[in-house]
């Protein structure tokens, strides 16, 4: 009787998904690629709107590429792993 109980709430844990993660992933997917994209865009909706006439360094515009290739990821071992 145990086993068959156990069993039911193995298989409620495994069928049951988070509508949450996939939100995560959406977002963390649409961020990576508008980061790789264009890295400029990104830096001006963080801080170009702060000053008038300011350009992107290549140091900011390198980094808002290597956060987009991180948040790829993070997507990804997200999707595999939980």
């Amino acid at each position: 009787m145990c086993n068959v109980l156990g069993d039911e709430i193995e298989k409620e844990k495994v069928t049951k998904t988070d509508p949450m993660k996939f939100v995560i992933i959406i977002v963390l997917v649409v961020v990576g690629i508008m980061s790789i994209a264009s890295p400029s865009a990104v830096w001006y909706l963080e801080y170009g709107w702060r000053y008038k006439d300011a350009q992107p360094s290549d140091e900011a515009i390198a980094m808002n590429r290597f956060v987009g290739i991180i948040a790829i990821i993070a997507a990804v071992a997200i999707l595999i792993f939980a």
